[in-house]
């Protein structure tokens, strides 16, 4: 009996010998997937054309220069709002495009000369611009610069004293903003220009003298676009 116990035990021992390594390597193996897997962070594709809206708020010097009158400076301030609309192509994490928008101001203000007074008002404005940013996912920090113009009028009221004259003009802008991508088609935007339309000439003839006028001003506006297609 003690014999037939002692080769069972050899038998056992041998079994659990050769079946070591099998059992070694089942509990070395990786646990199976559970259905999981990590979704990969969703990469924002700035390429397409937009077109938008937007509002803000503007601020500036109007200048009116007169021989042997002086100079006089007004500060017209006031909301601003209107549309944009332009094109974005984007190379690995670069984005260049091209963006024009056309603005209502409400950019107004005036003061006393002596026997009438003088106001500044920037009637609309627009800008044709490039822009250049990086993709940052969702985000897009931009800088922006190009032409703009615009019509400013000014006006000079007082007792017998009835003049107004408006002229259109052209100068240059630059300044920056981010972009940030709610869906797929729409994102949020913030900007911040900086507008020089340059000097034009008001009342010409007027007691013998020619006026020059000049505006340059600040805004900062929000918007949203809307990208409707795709390169």
């Amino acid at each position: 009996m003690f014999k037939r116990s002692l080769l069972s035990l050899s038998a056992l021992a041998t079994s659990l010998a050769l079946a070591g390594p099998a059992l070694a390597a089942d509990m070395m193996a990786p646990a199976p997937a559970m259905g999981y897997s990590p979704a990969p962070s969703p990469i924002n594709n700035w390429s397409g054309i937009y077109a938008g809206l937007n509002a803000g708020y503007g601020w500036g010097r109007s200048r009116l220069s007169t021989p042997g009158f002086g100079a006089f400076t007004v500060k017209p301030g006031g909301l601003i709002g209107g549309a944009q609309i332009g094109a974005n192509i984007q190379l690995d994490q670069v984005v260049i495009g091209a963006e024009g928008d056309l603005q209502a101001t409400g950019m107004r203000d005036g003061m006393a000369l002596p026997g009438a007074n003088l106001t500044g008002e920037l009637k609309w404005f627009g800008t044709a611009r490039g822009r250049a940013g990086v993709a940052l996912d969702s985000f897009m920090p931009y800088v922006t610069g190009g032409l703009a113009f615009g019509k400013h009028e000014f006006s000079l009221f007082g007792p017998g004293v009835a003049f107004t004259d408006s002229e259109t003009h052209t100068g240059w802008t630059v300044g920056g903003g981010v972009e940030a991508a709610l869906t797929d088609t729409v994102s949020l935007k913030a900007e911040y220009l900086r507008v020089d339309l340059g000097s034009e000439t008001y009342f010409p003839g007027m007691g013998g003298t020619t006026s020059q006028g000049s505006h340059r001003f600040h805004t900062v506006r929000a918007g949203v676009n809307w990208r409707f297609g795709s390169f």
